[in-house]
C-alpha cells in the first residue's frame, strides 16, 4: 500500500505544491524587503541602490542595474547598480561601461 500508484501520485503532488509555496514565500519576502526600503529611504538614488542590492542578492545574480526614463531626452539614464564581489574583483572596467551609458531613442524602439 505504501508504494501504490495513488500514494506515489499524492506524494508528487504534495512535493510540487511545496516547491510552488517556497517560490511564493521567497517572492513575498523580496516584496517585503523592497517595501521596507521604499518607506525608509529619502532619495531616488538611495532607494534604487538599496533595491538593486536586494534584487541582486535575492536572485543571486552578478549585476543589477536600475535606469530612469527621461521623457525630455527620450533616454534611459543609469540610476543605480549593484555588483557582486566577484564581478567587482574580476571586471573593474564594467563599472565605467554601464554607469556612464545612456540608452537613447527609447520610444522609437
Amino acid at each position: 500500500m505504501a508504494n501504490s500508484p495513488e500514494t506515489k501520485q499524492l506524494a508528487e503532488k504534495i512535493y510540487q505544491q511545496n516547491i510552488e509555496l517556497a517560490a511564493k514565500n521567497e517572492t513575498l519576502s523580496l516584496f517585503k524587503k523592497l517595501y521596507q526600503i521604499s518607506t525608509l529611504t529619502l532619495t531616488p538614488e538611495e532607494m534604487a541602490s538599496q533595491i538593486a542590492d536586494i534584487i541582486r542578492k535575492e536572485l543571486t545574480t552578478e549585476l543589477v542595474g536600475i535606469f530612469v526614463f527621461e521623457k525630455e531626452t527620450d533616454a534611459l539614464s543609469p540610476l543605480a547598480f549593484s555588483k557582486s564581489d566577484a564581478l567587482i574583483k574580476n571586471l573593474n572596467k564594467l563599472e565605467s561601461i554601464f554607469e556612464n551609458t545612456k540608452i537613447i531613442d527609447n520610444s522609437k524602439r
